[in-house]
């Protein structure tokens, strides 16, 4: 893999914490190439940034709203071609915090506090009682 100096400048002024765009622009790219992002660093300059994290961190700045809509779009695409990649990862991904997709839905501590008519006037037949024997 052969790096080229405008390369390693790029991958030095990300991680001296510059935007993207700084980034770029500071180490020769046009302003039409640096405009778009993450998505026009190399490949090569992802590398020399992956032992850093520094790709990670970014994508750790993904929204919840995103981050949910990327779990639940896996989980489609995955049922309709039948196929189970990348089940885990977005499983841990909707349980992050952030997002808690899979909370089973619970009712704790539910109180009647008037029990309908019906029940009440029907409270014999619904315990299988009979009116000789309320001991049934």
């Amino acid at each position: 893999m052969h790096i080229t100096a405008r390369q390693r400048e790029l991958a030095a002024n990300m991680e001296a914490g510059q935007t993207i765009k700084e980034a770029m622009m500071n180490a020769g790219y046009t302003e039409s190439t640096s405009s778009h992002g993450l998505a026009n660093v190399p490949n090569r300059v992802v590398k020399l940034l992956a032992k850093k994290g520094i790709r990670l961190r970014e994508l750790g700045k993904i929204d919840a709203q995103t981050q949910e809509e990327i779990v639940r779009g896996r989980l489609v695409y995955n049922t309709l071609k039948g196929s189970d990649k990348g089940v885990l990862s977005a499983k841990a991904l909707g349980s992050d915090k952030r997002v808690n997709m899979f909370v089973a839905d619970q009712q704790v501590g539910v109180i009647v506090l008037n029990a309908p008519q019906a029940l009440i006037d029907n409270k014999a037949a619904l315990l299988g009682e009979t009116k000789d024997d309320p001991s049934k």
